[in-house]
């Protein structure tokens, strides 16, 4: 992974309001978190850096990396990267409903519909 953004993604990002690479938006209740990512408390200063990005850009800097998986003749969304993205997206939803005092719901779909990238394995 590149330490810097490539100057047409960053033009590319201010132009269209979203991060590059989105290949679709899903609603992040469909998305299971693994408990593998539950039980590790990420670090405060990334959590932090994360919520600045968020709060100065109004939208996530990179897509949720997901793959698809079945079990039992039902599809399941499972998240592969992006876990702090993950979590600051729960805390704002939550923050919502508590504000407005409403349900999930009514959340706004913007709020509940997370740019998402699939997750592809790299055959060798």
């Amino acid at each position: 992974m590149y330490l810097l953004k490539s100057i047409t993604k960053i033009i590319w990002e201010h132009i269209h309001r979203k991060p590059y690479g989105i290949e679709a938006y899903l609603d992040i209740s469909k998305i299971v978190c693994p408990n593998y990512f539950t039980k590790t408390e990420p670090k405060d200063w990334k959590v932090k850096k994360y919520f600045k990005r968020y709060f100065r850009n109004q939208y996530l800097d990179e897509p949720l990396t997901v793959k698809v998986k079945s079990y039992n003749n039902e599809n399941h969304v499972i998240l592969v990267n992006g876990y702090i993205r993950y979590l600051i997206m729960r805390n704002i939803i939550q923050t919502y409903c508590e504000t407005y005092d409403c349900t999930y719901d009514s959340v706004p779909d913007s709020l509940k519909c997370v740019p998402i990238r699939y997750y592809e394995k790299k055959v060798k």
